[in-house]
């Protein structure tokens, strides 16, 4: 399928002005899991907006010339939509201070669950099924001293839902299934968190499929679903949240670090963790570099430079393409990338996969050429972006959803051609 970025206009926000991104990341955009509405956020309030109906086809170039009409097809250039008028969100609990993070998943039960943050650390949730929908808020127990700032959430696999506050330097662990009004617990951390992430999200434990590794990688294998990663300072942390056998407290759950890997001397800004465990984990720091980490030797397999023109505030691995990640800068560049494979190109089943991924076990700092041919520009900072898996079309590709702060809004099918974009 070729690349197709289509723009919109978002009305109805702020006169047409989002919250510049004072965070160490942008995480205020989701989109459902349909596509059908994007998510994003402007000072206390929860925007829907809808997304208009997408042009079957980019513009075709008349050339003969192959690579001509490649370039055409593979182009930059946005296609114009109608405007996009965006609501509050009606089912969603209202915040009270600005919110600095959304995120938007399929629920098991069916329908989407969205989830807001706050500077306070203050989750929203709500639940959205054929006919019914549901709510609630979670927050810190009271009393608590808490120092307001930039927070990131995550989804856990289950219904846990983790949240990090960067000044603050906590983690907090949550479960919206049990309408409970606090926290499951609360615990420091060592740095200032700029990203969170469940490894092992999309899938149960899968401890006897690695059996053959040894004793430590089986031992890694059983933590699917359990280990949270976050970024603090230089170094990417993973956390064993899973509740001990000898709790004596039913329904508490201890945080205990499990490693620690620092792979740049720069902060690390944006994570990305794998839906299968364990697979690799991607951060990107403020020296764009995008490093991959392997969790099964816990050391950094390879690093792409990326062509950012200032430092990395979001991060995204490909849905229906593993060795592939988008990554956003600070300025208005979006770029796509090839990381590599999971596990050193092995799928579970043993099979090797050609390519990237396949190479040699040792250390490969692959230093990529800097070409401005990898990716797009928009009209503004960006306040969040988003992606999904494109179920429309039969051949694996992903739509990428982009949110600026001149209310702008870019959706581009077949995000994987990003790579072949010609300026």
């Amino acid at each position: 399928m070729p690349l197709a970025i289509h723009r919109s206009v978002i009305q109805g926000i702020n006169n047409g002005k989002l919250d510049a991104n004072l965070g160490p990341s942008a995480t205020r955009t989701a989109v459902s899991t349909d596509g059908t509405t994007v998510y994003t956020c402007c000072h206390s309030n929860l925007y829907e907006i809808p997304v208009p109906k997408l042009t079957s086809s980019p513009l075709k170039s008349t050339s003969s010339d192959p690579d001509t009409s490649l370039a055409a097809a593979n182009s930059a250039k946005p296609i114009n939509l109608p405007h996009s008028h965006a609501v509050p969100s009606l089912h969603h609990i209202h915040h009270d201070i600005p919110v600095q993070s959304v995120a938007c998943r399929e629920n098991v039960r069916g329908g989407d669950l969205l989830a807001s943050v706050d500077a306070l650390g203050h989750l929203k949730w709500s639940c959205t099924n054929v006919g019914a929908t549901t709510c609630g808020t979670i927050t810190r127990e009271k009393g608590a001293d808490i120092e307001s700032g930039w927070s990131g959430l995550a989804f856990g696999p289950s219904n846990q839902i983790a949240v990090v506050q960067h000044f603050d330097r906590t983690l907090s662990i949550a479960d919206w299934s049990q309408g409970a009004s606090e926290y499951v617990t609360t615990c420091r951390l060592s740095g200032c968190p700029t990203d969170v992430g469940f490894c092992g999200w999309g899938e149960d434990d899968n401890s006897g499929s690695s059996s053959s590794s040894g004793s430590a990688s089986a031992s890694v294998s059983g933590r699917a679903g359990h280990m949270l990663a976050t970024t603090e300072g230089n170094a990417v942390v993973l956390y064993d949240v899973r509740q001990p056998s000898s709790s004596s407290e039913a329904g508490r759950c201890a945080v205990s670090s499990f490693a620690r890997q620092a792979p740049s001397l720069s902060m690390l800004r944006a994570l990305s963790t794998p839906k299968s465990w364990p697979d690799n984990i991607l951060a990107a720091s403020d020296d764009r570099f995008v490093y991959t980490v392997e969790p099964r030797n816990w050391r950094v397999l390879r690093r792409w430079r990326t062509p950012l023109k200032y430092e990395p505030v979001s991060l995204l691995r490909s849905p229906s393409k593993p060795a592939l990640c988008y990554i956003a800068g600070l300025d208005n560049d979006v770029m796509c990338g090839d990381v590599g494979f999971g596990q050193n190109g092995t799928k579970k089943n043993g099979e090797k996969i050609e390519g990237e991924g396949s190479k040699k076990r040792k250390r490969d700092f692959t230093q990529l050429q800097m070409m401005f041919s990898t990716g797009f520009r928009g009209d503004g900072p960006w306040s969040g972006i988003a992606v999904r898996r494109d179920t429309d079309k039969k051949e694996a590709d992903d739509v990428l959803y982009a949110v600026s702060q001149s209310c702008g809004l870019y959706v581009i099918k077949g995000a994987t051609h990003l790579l072949d974009v010609r300026q």
